[in-house]
């Protein structure tokens, strides 16, 4: 990803290649993550489905499943869902902003659009001259962008609230439970949850910290003067004449 913005910055900063060579990287660049989110996404949802089968088998055997067993479909669908992902996600966002702002000015700026137009070719020369509406047909065309934002958001959301809830609820749950339950986190799962605890012990520190600091500060500042003594008078003005009828002193 790094070198992938690097070429980005170095293509709009050039002063050979124009605006469209820019928008035609941001085109393969959105492409190739969104193929790739489409098929982890797939996987995840697969994935959920196999393990809902299995819990629905165990209720039908007449056995009440565990709550580790309930509770499994969401840490496996979690488990492939890490750092990684939410930065290309949030990458492609970023690329997918870059192609409509070009799209806005182009429909600012054009009287009409022809409906022979095709969607922008994926092979093609990074310096052909294409539309940005051709641009967002390809996306459009090649994937259900709607439908990968909503399952992003959806999985974003349910691994933020795992990942924030605390841990106590396995003190009550027996030994099964809690091994079924440490299986399936990952390490992704551990690097978030030291994430979480290190900002929250961080924050609770400030806090404790900046409090009678503050304190203090508001004592001083809404709290009565202290009583100063009053300032001395000031020195009598000294203005050198000389007498009358009197020599001065030598």
């Amino acid at each position: 990803m790094d070198i992938f913005n690097c070429v980005t910055e170095v293509t709009k900063n050039s002063t050979r290649a124009g605006g469209h060579v820019l928008q035609n990287v941001n085109l393969k660049g959105a492409w190739c993550l969104l193929s790739g989110l489409t098929i982890l996404l797939d996987l995840v949802e697969k994935k959920d489905k196999e393990l809902a089968l299995k819990v629905k088998e165990v209720k039908a055997e007449g056995s009440k499943p565990k709550d580790g067993v309930t509770k499994i479909t969401a840490m496996k669908s979690q488990q492939m869902f890490g750092v990684v992902c939410g930065a290309l996600a949030s990458e492609t966002v970023e690329l997918l902003s870059s192609l409509m702002d070009d799209l806005n000015l182009e429909t600012m700026t054009a009287d009409a659009q022809g409906n022979d137009l095709q969607p922008a070719a994926l092979n093609g020369d990074l310096g052909e001259s294409v539309t940005a509406w051709q641009r967002v047909m390809r996306i459009t065309t090649d994937t259900d962008l709607i439908r990968l934002l909503l399952q992003l958001v959806n999985l974003a959301l349910k691994k933020a609230a795992a990942l924030k809830k605390p841990r106590g609820h396995h003190a009550n749950a027996n030994d099964d439970t809690y091994d079924i339950e440490s299986d399936s986190s990952s390490d992704s799962n551990t690097f978030y949850e030291d994430d979480f605890s290190s900002s929250d012990d961080t924050s609770a520190d400030e806090d404790d910290d900046s409090e009678p600091i503050l304190g203090h500060w508001f004592e001083e500042t809404l709290g009565p003067a202290d009583n100063l003594p009053p300032p001395p008078p000031p020195a009598p003005e000294k203005h050198p004449h000389r007498s009358e009828g009197r020599d001065s002193p030598r």
